[in-house]
């Protein structure tokens, strides 16, 4: 039995792979710059009814070896005699989409990232700097850029009006929430929703479409050469795939593939690598 999970900052789902079965489960996301050792043990408890061989886990903050080691040691308080390896959720997003195929794989959700993928490792062009100093086009970048239109009211009245509607709550309150939360990334994500429900209004489109070619300009179209592969994973990038697609075509590229969550295509990905088993 193999343990497989895909990790954003958000949420973190798992699929255990057994010969005949597969069993889909979904947790709290586990971004080692947000989660220490105790808190994921905690958080993956419930999972320890399974007698788990390997894990692989690919998760959002797994760049480095020491984040990858509060990953492993986390897992390891609860999967005392598993094998435990650990990679980048962009590395994940790469295999799930292209196996071992080349193309560009961006992931677009809470935070985001771009790479390129040679079939076989990442080529990174340009650091991801976090949802600070970078995160575009993710629904942190999103849900920050529209408060500033909403607070500064350099958006459509209408829209300031139902945000109050749906939120009640001052700026100063948000403010607050959001410098006293201790994941402020999903803080300003979390207006995505609203986002999505008004994002045909042209003041609202626009603020997603500006987002989104930050991510194009900065990670993208200064290296891309013609005719390779683009492709996207995330939530953001599925609920605004059209403005995704706006601005892909704006930059002269064609995007390949567009998936909520790289989960079942790591499950393929790994049930073709028999010797994980």
């Amino acid at each position: 039995m193999i343990l497989i999970a895909d990790s954003g900052s958000t949420k973190c789902q798992w699929a255990i792979i057994d010969e005949n079965e597969i069993i889909l489960k979904e947790t709290e996301g586990l971004n080692p710059f947000f989660v220490d050792e105790d808190k994921i043990s905690i958080i993956v408890k419930i999972l320890s009814i399974y007698s788990v061989k390997k894990i692989f886990f690919y998760g959002a903050g797994c760049s480095s070896e020491e984040k990858k080691e509060i990953i492993r040691n986390g897992l390891r308080k609860i999967f005392t005699y598993s094998e435990i390896y650990v990679e980048s959720d962009l590395l994940g997003a790469a295999r799930a989409v292209y196996a071992n195929n080349c193309g560009w794989i961006g992931i677009i959700g809470t935070g985001s990232n771009v790479a390129y993928y040679d079939g076989n490792m990442l080529i990174k062009y340009r650091p991801s700097l976090g949802f600070i100093l970078g995160d575009e086009g993710s629904g942190a970048h999103i849900g920050k850029t529209f408060l500033k239109k909403i607070f500064y009211n350099q958006i459509n009245k209408h829209i300031i009006q139902k945000f109050n509607e749906n939120y009640g709550i001052e700026m100063y309150s948000i403010l607050s929430e959001l410098y006293k939360n201790p994941y402020p990334n999903r803080f300003l994500a979390q207006f995505t929703k609203f986002i999505n429900q008004y994002k045909k209004e042209e003041d609202v489109q626009n603020i997603i479409i500006s987002c989104f070619d930050e991510l194009f300009k900065n990670h993208i179209t200064p290296y891309y050469q013609q005719n390779q592969p683009v492709s996207f994973v995330g939530a953001i990038a599925f609920y605004f795939q059209n403005e995704l697609n706006i601005v892909s075509n704006n930059n002269n590229i064609r995007i390949n593939k567009i998936l909520k969550t790289p989960i079942e295509g790591l499950v393929e990905y790994h049930k073709q690598k028999a010797y994980f088993y």
